[in-house]
């Protein structure tokens, strides 16, 4: 952030994009790199001291929609140092913090939080900086350093997922990752163009395979492997090496190339497939 502009939270619903309408905003007094998680007329937004050398945000505040402004309501006692990433699912908003996991738990229009602090995995300046939970799952996944730590926020434990085999040189590190299947796998892409899918049951690696066979030594400056994952059992891999996209059958652990480009792919998301004329499903 290179400006002090007082920061502000916009959350638009579909009516709003439809009719071209103003959203329901929040108006900070002050900067910073926070986080918001909507919940229907309320929102969970971070809360930074204006005293602070730091941008990111300290504490989360409770707020509710009043004329299209959100009001503050309360602050969470449970304070997240170094406030970076969140995620939520049917009724928990986690924030990661310097020193662990704040977890705001919703039980109708009430809201509590608890702490999930840091294992002794954690060393040096570690911290979960993004958080990635699935809808309808009580775990999430917090990344720290490139590391995946499995949050249980039934037991409130954290626990270390161990997807690189040792044996492997050099280690590989993940270049994108999210749930897929049905939130019944995580998979995790890295530098060297294989995918490693773990079961979300057990949080067991089940496979790790190629996708991309061109050389990853040979990756450009500013350009890596990206992945785009479909709400079913695909997932599309973009190789800037040789302008290709694959196709990937996660059930299969299979990769197909499919796409042959005339430039060089840098990102890539998935937007869905048309719904052909006449199509009952």
């Amino acid at each position: 952030m290179t400006t002090t502009t007082p920061a502000k939270v916009g959350v638009f619903t579909e009516a709003n994009l439809m009719n071209n309408t103003t959203g329901n905003w929040l108006n900070y007094t002050t900067h910073m790199h926070g986080a918001a998680q909507a919940r229907g007329e309320f929102l969970i937004s971070t809360i930074r001291n204006p005293a602070s050398a730091s941008i990111l945000p300290d504490n989360v505040g409770l707020y509710k929609n009043n004329a299209g402004t959100y009001v503050e309501q309360s602050v969470f006692s449970d304070a997240c140092p170094s406030l970076h990433g969140s995620a939520q699912n049917t009724n928990k908003i986690l924030f990661g913090c310097a020193d662990g996991v704040l977890v705001i738990t919703q039980d109708g229009d009430q809201f509590t939080s608890s702490k999930i602090l840091n294992t002794a995995a954690f060393t040096g300046t570690m911290r979960i900086g993004t958080v990635e939970m699935y809808e309808e799952s009580s775990d999430a996944i917090g990344i720290a350093s490139g590391k995946f730590f499995v949050i249980d926020t039934l037991s409130n434990t954290m626990t270390p997922i161990n997807w690189v085999d040792s044996n492997i040189t050099p280690a590989p590190s993940a270049t994108a990752y999210d749930f897929a299947d049905e939130g019944e796998l995580f998979v995790i892409l890295d530098n060297q163009g294989y995918i490693t899918t773990i079961d979300t049951n057990n949080w067991q690696v089940i496979d790790r395979f190629k996708v991309v066979t061109s050389d990853f030594t040979n990756l450009a400056t500013g350009t890596r492997y990206e992945l785009a994952l479909t709400p079913g059992h695909n997932a599309y891999v973009s190789d800037p090496i040789t302008k290709k996209i694959h196709e990937v059958d996660l059930d299969e652990n299979a990769a197909t190339e499919i796409l042959q480009l005339n430039f060089t792919p840098l990102k890539m998301t998935w937007l869905g497939i048309a719904q052909p004329s006449g199509h009952v499903h």
